[in-house]
């Protein structure tokens, strides 16, 4: 893992200085596990795409968080009321 942990941090640096960064304050197991959980973000869309993946800047990162953070502010409440419909409709609520 510390080979492949070193060739993404060639590929994407950004994306990795931002984990880094965004886990600092968690414990050291979090901080690992979000590290391996983005390299296997990572891996996946560099297989899926079958090409190799353009550099990430760090103000495309910076534009998608706060994209993000704007869309999960905006759904604050929808999964109660979400599952609330579904039960309600369906008379049962399955689980995946």
């Amino acid at each position: 893992m510390i080979k492949e942990t070193k060739r993404f941090s060639k590929v994407q640096p950004h994306i990795m200085e931002f984990i880094m960064t965004f886990c600092q304050d968690l414990d050291e197991d979090a901080q690992e596990l979000g590290l391996y959980i983005t390299y296997v973000l990572f891996r996946m869309i560099e297989k899926g795409s079958g090409k190799k993946l353009p550099q990430i800047s760090p103000e495309e990162i910076i534009k998608a968080y706060e994209s993000n953070e704007k869309m999960f502010e905006s759904m604050e409440g929808v999964d109660d009321r979400f599952i609330e419909r579904m039960m309600k409709h369906s008379g049962e609520f399955r689980q995946i």
